[in-house]
């Protein structure tokens, strides 16, 4: 143990944000625009042939690991494994070996947590793996004298798993444990073993975060805790791992001691205790007042409300553990609610002690005149971090569990009485956990976005698949002479050795059966006073391809500026197209102009076999149809503008082509615009949009070098997606920096909607503007904004740039992580941002904040990381929220000038820090309040810290 008197670590990030391990991608070839079509069902990303299982489950990302992949061992003794993601979820449909399936997750120095999945197919493959999942197995290893660590490492199949009725059986008793504290989180009808969730600290992960389990020298401890006031419990302390959970249990508990009723207001009392001790474990406490029941509650405390004052009320406090014994009912305690209000701190806790091993901490202290403290607020420091609330417990005692190895960790205790009156902290003491240090594989980046999995290709123009004139005989040769004018070609098959040139008033009509094969480096062009229809029919399609069955070989067909509506395509099949040396080249291309257009009707068409695309339709175009288009076995599926994404049809399908991606040009967005979701990403360089642009839930869209969307004064983009199907923003390489992200420019659009949608890979070009999402505006040009549910990540620069100006709709459930910093804010903007918001996991876990003055009144939310601000002066009221911590620069200055005042009142709980960038006394400047005569200029719960530089 080592008293410690300064902090040791001087960079914004080891003093502020836990320390969360960035995982190990493997950046698979799924992911690659360029990738082979084709596959059957048992094909996986690498070519190994699994067992059709698709293995899921997430892991808790509350501890570091030591490997970023989750282990897999089949009964049979194949091993697997699989990527955690950043949000703790793991996916593999590579699982090797018959089931069940061993999985363990390494938290170094020997520590793992293991979890068994009895999957036999994808339908029940889920299996959640952490500290509940291992000790349900680890009691049955246990019981049958096993080892699991070594069953796992040992090569060669596992001589007996246990069934999936016996894993059942264990985890309902272990539920039981617990079973009144998952009822207080909500989640009572829950099993945590395969239910679905997220690492993102809330509903189940947040009880798992809470409520921890520690496997030590072969015993367990579980700890429960009260969302709301944050009061811990030991529920099993040191149970032998082996413990029949099931067995006969009539060992009654310990009567709970240190009982204590203690005024809160003037109807109510607190009535506070130390956990008991079981056998077992201690699931809940019944508390008698005047010999009668009033309540019961999981934990060591129990507000009794609605009393009448004038009244001494007697209390004793009843254990009861999991097989419903009682303990002898406890020593009582007695008193009377307030008379007067209770301004009157306890004094503070003294003797800290602590005894560090590799996973925990446990922590000790002394307290004078106990009786008036209703519970113990601990504060806890992680490697040099600020001092950050960590529980309440009602004893003297706590077993911080699940800790990180080779990390020191400090420790400071408050006393609270039940009118929450607090103490002042304790003096700190500081312990390093043993083993050592936990460092996974380097990364930089969290797991990209998932592509979307092309669908079959099906309906009816899926018959044209079937088509195959390659053996056809041709015999008749069709040259331009033959098609000059009105002309109409009957069935049959036809040799073209030149290019067929429409123009001047030639109207061409195929008839059914017809089939074209035309001589290399030859296309059929349709000018503009032209026109080309070609309406064949299921039986008797119409196919226009090269006399050799090559990619490549011939050019395609051309409607080119011609406003027909005789242009008709219907049951065509077009293939192995594509020669030329254009990036536009395609089998079927449109030409066109918003001052020369060019229209078509397509139906039933099937594009297949080209060296290039599939398709490439000019803006201008019109499309009277484009419906059951398949494009197939191409080089590219094909290229439009946003202008005319919209009118190709839903019914298109797109995969199976070489890139199975659809390229949008780079050209500007002048009239409303929809990118609908055809199931393959849109490839993209430069969107100026100008004008409404909708992109459809599920779109996935892919950037090139340095490509950007900017949204321009008079245009807007709303991207909606889902927590299925959001809309990813990407990069064709996997780099922070790659493209240069979205940004709002002087765009005031309410239609500026980001819900459900994924931005990564961004922040190219200036390094001063380097962001995921940018939000370019001013007083006099704002930009508005909503935002929710949103992913910004892996980008060069911040998360997010939002300058003065900006207007939010709304900012909430926004995620920044993997990016150089958080976020860049104006100070006239922060009082926008919402709730949910989970900023670290950054180079810097800062928001920085632009701009000096304060003019309007504001309340500022407190977030998960601090605020960076270089000059504030305070011209308005400022309200800063309990939890809130601001970090200053090298001569930093917060000033409250005469029309100003600053209200910073926190908590004990949930105090407000002032500190530097670096830990150095005189660092920043300080706070000065000049000439402020304001009743709201309020300090309560603060620290200023490592200020005092300037004159």
């Amino acid at each position: 143990m080592v008293s410690k008197q300064a902090k040791p670590c001087e960079m914004i990030n080891c003093f502020w944000k836990r320390i969360r391990l960035a995982l190990l991608v493997v950046l698979s070839s799924a992911f690659a625009v360029s990738c082979s079509g084709g596959g059957g069902d048992d094909e996986d990303i690498g070519g190994v042939i699994g067992t059709g299982i698709q293995l899921r489950g997430t892991v808790p990302t509350n501890r570091a690991f030591a490997d970023s992949s989750i282990g897999i061992k089949a009964a049979s003794g194949e091993r697997s494994s699989a990527i955690i993601a950043s949000n703790g979820q793991f996916e593999t449909d590579a699982v090797q070996g018959e089931s069940p399936y061993l999985l363990r997750v390494d938290l170094g120095n020997g520590i793992f947590y293991y979890g068994i999945s009895h999957a036999v197919d994808a339908e029940d493959a889920r299996q959640n793996v952490h500290a509940y999942s291992d000790i349900v197995i680890r009691n049955w290893f246990a019981r049958n004298n096993l080892d699991i660590d070594s069953t796992f490492e040992t090569e060669g199949p596992i001589d007996g798993l246990p069934s999936e009725s016996e894993i059942a059986a264990i985890n309902a008793d272990v539920n039981l444990l617990v079973e009144p504290a998952l009822e207080v989180y909500g989640l009572s009808s829950v099993d945590l073993q395969n239910v679905v969730f997220t690492a993102d600290d809330t509903g189940v992960d947040e009880f798992l975060d809470q409520n921890p389990v520690i496997v030590n020298n072969g015993t367990i401890t579980i700890i429960i805790t009260e969302p709301d006031t944050g009061t811990a419990s030991t529920v099993a302390d040191s149970l032998p791992i082996e413990t029949d959970f099931a067995a006969a249990d009539t060992a009654a508990p310990s009567e709970p001691v240190g009982v204590r009723a203690l005024p809160s207001a003037s109807n109510e009392i607190v009535v506070a205790w130390e956990s008991a001790a079981d056998n077992v474990a201690v699931v809940n406490y019944e508390i008698i007042r005047d010999g009668a029941v009033v309540g019961e509650s999981p934990f060591p405390v129990f507000i009794d409300s609605n009393l009448q004052s004038g009244i001494v009320f007697e209390y004793a406090v009843v254990a009861i553990d999991a097989a419903g014994n009682r303990s002898l009912a406890s020593a009582t305690a007695q008193s009377s609610t307030l008379a007067a209000p209770d301004t009157t701190p306890p004094p503070s806790p003294t003797g800290v002690q602590l005894l560090a091993d590799t996973s925990s901490i446990n922590v000790r202290w002394t307290q004078a005149d106990i009786g008036d403290v209703a519970s113990f607020t601990l504060l806890r420091s992680e490697a040099g971090a600020m001092f950050d609330t960590l529980v309440r417990v009602t004893s003297t005692e706590f077993n911080d569990v699940g800790l990180n190895s080779a990390i020191e960790y400090c420790y400071q205790v408050v006393a609270n009485d039940a009118s929450e009156n607090s103490s002042p902290a304790s003096n700190f003491v500081c312990a390093t956990t043993s083993g050592a240090a936990v460092t996974a594989p380097p990364v930089t980046a969290t797991p990209p976005a998932p592509m979307p999995t092309p669908a079959p290709i099906t309906g009816a123009a899926a018959d044209l698949l079937a088509v195959d004139v390659t053996n056809l005989a041709c015999s008749v040769e069709l040259t331009n002479s033959d098609v000059d004018g009105t002309v109409t070609i009957p069935a049959g098959c036809y040799l073209v050795p030149d290019t067929l040139t429409l123009r001047d008033d030639d109207f061409l009509t195929l008839d059914p059966g017809v089939t074209l094969k035309f001589a290399a480096n030859t296309e059929l062009t349709v000018g503009e006073d032209a026109s080309l229809t070609a309406n064949g029919t299921q039986a008797d399609p119409i196919v226009l391809t090269g006399e050799q069955p090559t990619p490549g070989f011939w050019r395609g067909v051309e409607y080119s500026f011609s406003n027909n509506l005789n242009n008709q395509l219907a049951n065509v099949v077009i293939e192995y197209a594509g020669a030329g040396s254009s990036d536009g080249d395609a089998a079927l291309e449109l030409s066109a102009t918003s001052s020369f257009v060019t229209r078509l009707s397509a139906n039933n068409i099937l594009l297949r076999h080209s060296s290039s695309n599939g398709f490439a339709i000019d803006n201008g175009a019109i499309l009277e149809s484009f419906d059951n288009v398949i494009s197939t076995s191409n080089n590219r599926a094909g290229q439009v503008t946003p202008e005319t994404a919209g009118s190709i049809g839903a019914t298109g399908q797109f995969s199976g082509n070489d890139i199975d991606a659809i390229t949008l040009l780079n050209v500007d967005v002048d009239v409303a615009s929809t990118l609908p979701n055809f199931g393959v990403p849109w490839l993209v360089d430069i969107l100026r949009v100008d004008a409404p642009l909708d992109i459809a839930s599920g779109n996935t869209l892919i950037f090139e070098s340095q490509g950007n969307i900017n949204v321009g004064e008079a245009g807007s983009l709303r991207a909606i997606g889902s927590a299925q199907t959001p809309v990813v923003f990407t990069s064709s390489q996997m780099t922070p920096g790659f493209w240069q992200g979205i940004n709002f420019t002087f765009s005031p659009s309410i239609n500026n909607v980001l819900d459900h949608v994924v931005i990564e890979f961004a922040g190219g070009g200036s390094a001063s503007l380097a962001s995921a999402l940018r939000a370019t505006s001013t007083n006099s040009f704002p930009t508005r904004l909503a935002v929710s549910n949103t992913v910004l990540r892996n980008s060069r620069g911040s998360g997010f740039i939002l300058q003065s100006g900006s207007i939010l709709d709304e900012f909430s459930n926004v995620t920044s992580v993997g990016n150089d910093q958080s976020g860049v804010i104006s100070v006239d903007t922060i009082q926008d941002l919402g709730v949910g918001l989970e900023l670290q996991g950054n180079t810097t876990d800062v928001v920085e904040i632009t701009g000096t003055n304060i003019e309007t009144p504001q309340t500022w939310p407190a977030i998960n990381v601090p605020y960076e601000f270089d000059r504030l002066v305070l011209n308005s009221a400022l309200t800063l929220t309990p939890g809130s911590a601001f970090v200053g620069v090298s001569g930093a200055t917060i000033v409250v000038s005469e029309e100003g005042s600053l209200n910073a009142v926190g908590t004990a709980a949930a105090p407000i820090f002032f500190t530097g960038s670096q830990m150095t006394p005189g660092f920043w400047n300080g706070i000065e309040f000049v000439f402020s005569n304001s009743v709201q200029n309020v300090l309560e719960h603060v620290t200023i810290s490592d200020a005092g530089g300037g004159g």
